[in-house]
């Protein structure tokens, strides 16, 4: 029994270092990869402005430090007449296969919300979390008055955090987002620019004038 009970701590043991263990390849890359600003056309008219982003991380609260790779937008769009926030968040398990590929896991989060420098949130504000037809997204709209201090400080900072949990799970991820990032080199070298924060700003007051 002592035998049986050492050779299982011996294996917990094995499986906690393999999934600390650094990947060459990937552990450069952690963080924000990429963000742009885009406007939302619908009908040939401007009806909202988005960060879209794409970040590496590691899932230290489900996976023991395996990374993520999470893809999405941040919206400020006109539904229905009415101004609201979005929130899509596309989350992938990367794991390697045995021939040496990455391997890409859809894994949708069931929550997912934006946190404020302040610990403020906006999921309060949540109107409807659906998800998305994009395989491992959760696609989320809430009321604009729950995001914007959220929002404004991004623009002031450049920098925002995006959280959503896994599998139903009560403990949420953080995911810091540097929204001045707009590549990544092989390296890991971020390409920072202050034009994504400029034509997002841009892109707001056209649709507000717009909606005047």
């Amino acid at each position: 029994m002592k035998a049986l009970g050492l050779g299982v701590a011996l294996a917990s043991i094995a499986t906690v270092a393999c999934a600390a263990q650094p990947d060459p390849v990937l552990t450069p890359m952690l963080g924000t990869i990429q963000v742009s600003s885009q406007p939302y056309m619908v009908e040939g008219k401007l009806s909202g402005c988005q960060y879209v982003y794409a970040a590496l991380i590691q899932d230290w609260v489900y996976r023991k430090g395996q990374f993520l790779k999470v893809d999405g937008s941040i919206g400020f769009v006109d539904i229905g007449g009415s101004l609201g926030t979005t929130l899509k968040v596309v989350v992938n398990e990367v794991t390697v296969s045995p021939d040496g590929r990455f391997v890409f896991t859809p894994s949708p989060p069931s929550r997912a919300y934006l946190l404020g420098s302040d610990y403020s949130t906006n999921l309060d504000g949540l109107v409807q979390a659906t998800p998305s037809d994009t395989p491992g997204a959760l696609f989320s709209i809430f009321r604009a008055e729950s995001t914007l201090n959220i929002l404004m400080e991004a623009a002031e900072t450049n920098k925002t955090t995006v959280v959503f949990n896994r599998a139903s799970g009560g403990s949420d991820i953080l995911m810091p987002l540097e929204l001045d990032v707009s590549d990544t080199q092989p390296n890991g070298e971020k390409v920072r620019s202050t034009d994504t924060g400029n034509n997002f700003a841009s892109c707001i007051q056209a649709l507000l004038k717009d909606k005047q």
